[in-house]
């Protein structure tokens, strides 16, 4: 769980009636409450501490300033293998439970919604119903006393805990008992008395009481010890056990007979585990207490209370005894034999109430991260030096200077000495399902490259093979900074890769048919899994078609096809003018596509054009295309690009192992279309890295026209981050460090001796880096660190069956 955001919300909510103990009484309720997201999902707590220092000498207003200042900032951020690890993350900070508590649950409500899973049985709970009390404050006379318990009993509650002091204890406890004669009756003294008070306790040990709840001092164990041998009715205790160590302590001394575990009090799931397992080894049985929880915490309690040892009732009542309206949906009920019955959905099993929660709001803030580097290189505008950026759920929240960052209360800081911070690469052009034939097709002529390959994907490998492939691909991306692809994809698994990873950009469907028989064919199974595809769509996830290439695909479909985007406001993208071989079959109907054309039997009449010149017949170029190469354009080309608008993707080593040439990258530059960088396939390239993408399309121009000026480091780097988002129409989330974008951004090491000096950091990155300089990739603000040890095993044996 990579930890993005942590809210806070003060929430002020009216009790429907005032509830008293010895401590006083309490009418509303202040909750911080605690909602944590990794992007995906969000965990909830809240803090159960009361409004004075009185139970303890924990208050809301305490936690709000330990979880903002100190708890927060050791999480935030941070990526956390499991829930129970959260306590050890700020085992520095002392005391203080109630604040850990109520973000600790909230990790745990988030694992078990990420595995989907409800809570009590990813914690081990056995029990799917859940014997309840309630807890009856202290009241005007006997009377009402008797009146509210006997209500209680109406409403199904088996079990009850009066609250005692010293005056209302002896006569109460008898009077009860006179009355309801079979009831499980408990006292809670909240360490109203002294030993002195013995006499006390021994006057109600007649009355078959089930236990006194923590009679004597908060701290004390030893009185206890001593009050516990003078009479029968056992001892719990509650303020006085804060941890495991301390119920071991109590149990060996014998302090008590029974133990109350409270959620907050002992600082969170880890630890009140840790008491049911010391307590149900030395046979002590337990229950959950209750602090007047909002429907979030009591969920929990109910979700504590599956455990095995929790065999006496506990204060888990149900919501409507407290409250007009819960946070939650459904309320907590009560059945009429006094049991809870565990949810089964994921978590802690209950909706939040969104609004009403916002109604009841008295303050929030949201904690963000920042991001520390010595360069922040946004794209969009110059590198900034010392400028950290902030991440908030997932998107870039603001640009702090080193002491702006340092002064604020609401964050947590990664530093990356040494480092540029850049946007994710957005890699306009790949096949992720070719990454399984990397050398596969080496040095061999375009025109027996493309059968051969066609050969391996569909009579050698199988669609788990492919999706294999994708995965692999995916990986070497994200290791290489790419967190934005235009892939072009033909069984559907890169899209299945890119949601898995929670990668953005566009998922292209490829179609081919080159005979008009096909057309309706090919039409009707590119709709369908565009169909299939298009209900997994995001903003910044989406499908688009791509017709491959004018020697794969029919005049009459390219038209189809072109409609259908249209019509469907579906982005397109296509190969064109990326061969000698392509140029010659669309110029002339010669060479070896015309040869193959003709061996299946297809007629194609020559348009006698340039391969761009075709597509605008056709009526392809229009803003919403994206073309891949263009390496073979005729001076009239440039015209039809700057009338037209649409974009271009260049890719540099790919044309260049193949031998299909170096594109005319400042003409095409000069009319002003949008311009993206891809890698193509490894298949093509072998290798993923922009850098070299970079550095290989700035040394070409440079050496095709021998002018320095031909293309720089700075155009470059935008082709590859902004310029490609822009190729994809997703320009308004991704590809720039811009206040609202998506936070998908790299970390490069700037340290390495082959990088140093750095005098600018986009000049060092594109002539001196590599892919082995990123440090860290970062997608919605959480980094990604795929495994890959069963997935190259796998792939090792997929590839041996292409030899």
């Amino acid at each position: 769980m990579f930890i993005r955001q942590i809210e806070m919300r003060e929430l002020r909510m009216l009790l429907l009636h005032p509830f008293e103990t010895s401590f006083g009484t309490t009418q509303e309720r202040h909750v911080v409450l605690l909602k944590i997201s990794d992007g995906r999902q969000t965990g909830c707590g809240d803090v159960t501490a009361a409004e004075g220092p009185f139970y303890s000498y924990e208050t809301w207003e305490t936690a709000w300033h330990v979880l903002r200042d100190y708890i927060i900032p050791s999480v935030l951020g941070k990526e956390v293998e499991q829930a129970g690890h959260v306590r050890a993350m700020f085992h520095g900070i002392r005391g203080h439970n109630m604040a850990k508590a109520g973000l600790e649950t909230a990790f745990w409500d988030l694992q078990a919604k990420i595995k989907n899973v409800p809570l009590w049985k990813m914690l081990g709970g056995t029990r799917e119903r859940v014997p309840c009390g309630v807890s009856i404050g202290i009241q005007a006379s006997i009377d009402k006393l008797l009146g509210k318990i006997a209500a209680e009993m109406n409403a199904g509650y088996r079990r009850f805990k009066i609250k005692i002091k010293p005056g209302w204890d002896v006569e109460v406890i008898r009077e009860v008992r006179a009355a309801f004669p079979k009831i499980l009756l408990m006292g809670d003294a909240n360490s109203a008395y002294t030993l002195a008070d013995v006499d006390v306790f021994k006057k109600m040990d007649k009355y078959d009481v089930m236990m006194f709840e923590q009679p004597l001092h908060y701290e004390d164990i030893i009185d206890h010890a001593e009050l516990q041998k003078q009479i029968t009715t056992p001892i719990c205790l509650d303020e006085s056990i804060h941890s495991a160590e301390d119920a071991r302590k109590a149990i060996q001394i014998g302090a008590c007979k029974i133990i109350n575990i409270k959620l907050g009090r002992v600082g969170g799931y880890k630890e009140a585990c840790a008491v049911h397992d010391i307590c149900r080894d030395h046979g002590v049985p337990v229950w959950c207490g209750g602090m007047l929880e909002s429907g979030i915490g009591r969920a929990h309690n109910v979700a504590l209370s599956s455990l095995e040892n929790f065999s006496l009732p506990g204060d888990v009542s149900a919501s409507s005894r407290y409250w007009a309206e819960d946070i939650i949906a459904p309320a907590v009920e009560v059945s009429a034999d006094g049991q809870i019955t565990q949810r089964n959905e994921p978590g802690i099993g209950y909706a939040v109430k969104e609004s009403l929660i916002e109604r009841l709001t008295m303050r929030s803030q949201v904690c963000m991260t920042i991001y520390e580097a010595e360069w922040i290189c946004p794209s969009s505008s110059p590198p900034i030096r010392n400028g950290p950026i902030g991440v908030e759920n997932g998107t870039v929240a603001a640009v702090y200077d080193r002491r702006q960052s340092r002064d604020r209360d609401n964050i947590a800081a990664v530093r990356f000495p040494g480092c540029a911070i850049i946007p994710g690469f957005v890699n306009a052009h790949c096949h992720l399902e070719l990454t399984i034939l990397r050398g596969f097709l080496d040095d061999l002529p375009f025109g027996d490259w493309i059968p051969r390959l066609t050969h391996a994907k569909y009579q050698v490998l199988s669609r788990a093979d492919m999706l294999l492939s994708s995965q692999l691909g995916a990986i070497e991306m994200l290791r290489a900074g790419v967190t934005c692809v235009a892939e072009v994809m033909d069984l559907g698994t890169p899209c299945d890769t890119m949601r898995e990873f929670g990668w953005q950009g566009v998922a292209y469907q490829e179609v081919f048919g080159p005979a008009p028989a096909q057309l309706a064919e090919a039409l009707r199974d590119l709709k369908n899994k565009i169909d299939q595809y298009r209900t997994c769509e995001t903003e910044t996830l989406r499908v688009g078609v791509s017709p491959h290439a004018p020697y794969t695909v029919s005049a009459a479909l390219y038209k189809a096809v072109n409609e259908y985007a249209e019509r469907e406001n579906l982005r397109m993208t296509t190969h064109i003018a990326e061969s000698a071989d392509e140029g010659l079959f669309v110029r002339s109907g010669a060479g070896v596509f015309a040869e193959r054309w003709r061996e299946r039997g297809i007629a194609f009449e020559p348009p006698g054009c340039s391969p761009l010149a075709y597509l605008d017949r056709l009526g392809l170029l229009r803003p919403e295309t994206l073309l891949v190469h263009g390496v073979d354009l005729e001076d009239s080309d440039f015209r039809r690009l700057f009338e037209k608008r649409p974009a271009l993707v260049h890719c540099p080593k790919s044309n260049a192992k193949l031998a299909h040439g170096v594109a005319r990258l400042p003409e095409i530059r000069e009319t002003g279309i949008k311009l993206g960088l891809g890698s193509d396939s490894v298949a093509s390239n072998n290798v993923v890295d922009m850098f070299e993408e970079m550095r290989a399309a700035v040394f070409q121009q440079r050496g095709r026209t021998q002018k320095i000026n031909a293309l720089d480091a700075q155009t470059v780097f935008r082709m590859a981050t902004l310029g490609g988002a822009e190729c994809l129409g997703l320009d308004a989330r991704l590809g720039s460090l811009d206040i609202g974008k998506r936070a998908d951004f790299v970390v490069v090491d700037l340290n390495d001796l082959a990088v140093q000096p750095v005098h600018d950091p986009i000049d060092a990155m594109v002539y001196s880096a590599s892919r082995h300089n990123v440090r860290a990739t970062y997608v919605g603000g959480r980094e990604l660190k795929p495994d890959t040890t069963d997935l190259l095993r796998e792939l090792r044996r997929v590839a041996e069956r292409l030899l």
